[in-house]
């Protein structure tokens, strides 16, 4: 019952804040996109509010979902291996894919503040929604 909940609250919360950018998009809606933009932003977090609606209603409640984030016994090399491992996987992967003839730039760093600040603020709300 609870993983059914949490489906549906998270796909009925991202929906309905990132259903004006879309309408705006196909031009059912009048205005800029631009202007419901922040509303579509806001849609990263639907599964993490709808995982603490459903986790207050279990046992343990919120405390128990965010109770993953202070994991003990775990090295510092651990975390340096998290950080590291998706940009040597990318550089292995952009090795490979040079030697069989493709090209292309091996990294697209964020132009501007607005996408450095998504990139660190949507994992928040998408990561602990979906895996608690």
């Amino acid at each position: 019952m609870s993983t059914r909940l949490f489906f549906a609250l998270a796909f009925a919360i991202t929906w309905t804040v990132q259903l004006p950018a879309v309408l705006a998009a196909l031009g059912l809606v009048a205005g800029p996109l631009e202007q419901y933009m922040p509303l579509a932003g806001l849609g990263a977090f639907g599964p993490l509010i709808a995982a603490v609606i459903v986790a207050r209603r279990s046992p343990g409640g919120a405390k128990g979902l965010f109770a993953r984030l202070r994991i003990r016994g775990v090295g510092p090399m651990w975390y340096v291996v998290a950080l590291l491992l998706p940009a040597a996987l990318l550089a292995a992967g952009m090795a490979v894919y040079s030697l069989v003839g493709g090209s292309g730039p091996w990294v697209w760093p964020p132009a501007d503040g607005q996408r450095i600040a998504a990139m660190i603020v949507f994992p928040l709300g998408e990561a602990f929604g979906w895996r608690g």
